[in-house]
């Protein structure tokens, strides 16, 4: 019988709990690996090429820890301009990977972004509380990006930079 690209996966989910009923780490990664890819790119060395998942799963966690800072800026400095808002998420955030010419395109992207009022207008258009809802998301996903960070990490990959 010809085996699906699921058939291993199935095996090893028997193996994910225990008799207990506990979730036990290393099968469950197991079964992630041999789905996800970015598992598998970490063992064949293939993580570090700027095409990888991992390196997309990576600018990916970069790009949500700059919108989470640039939220957090905006609930936090209501003094400050947008410019500065941006500025100091980018700072904080992305400007370590970036070589000059991203710095410098990040640079000349600033001048198409919104004022405060126009920006607040977009992100509340659908009602609610958009303080206490900013505040909530960053207060929420920024456990989540660390976690992913860590794992990251864990394998040599965080501090990969733009080619």
């Amino acid at each position: 019988m010809e085996e699906s690209v699921f058939t291993r996966c199935l095996e090893g989910i028997k193996n994910v709990k225990s008799e207990d009923g506990d979730m036990m780490t290393k099968p469950f990664l197991d079964v992630c690996k041999l789905i996800l890819p970015i598992l598998a790119e970490v063992e064949t060395s293939t993580a570090k090429s700027s095409s990888s998942c991992t390196s997309g799963l990576l600018w990916l966690i970069r790009a949500m820890d700059f919108i989470v800072e640039l939220f957090k800026n905006l609930g936090e400095h209501q003094d400050w301009s947008m410019s500065q808002i941006y500025n100091e998420a980018y700072t904080k955030t992305l400007k370590k990977w970036h070589g000059w010419i991203a710095a410098s395109s990040f640079t000349v992207g600033l001048t198409l972004a919104p004022e405060r009022k126009k920006f607040m207008e977009v992100l509340g258009k659908h009602g609610g509380d958009i303080n206490t809802d900013m505040q909530k998301f960053c207060t929420e996903f920024s456990p989540i990006l660390q976690k992913i960070h860590r794992f990251l990490a864990s394998c040599g990959l965080d501090s990969m930079k733009a080619l």
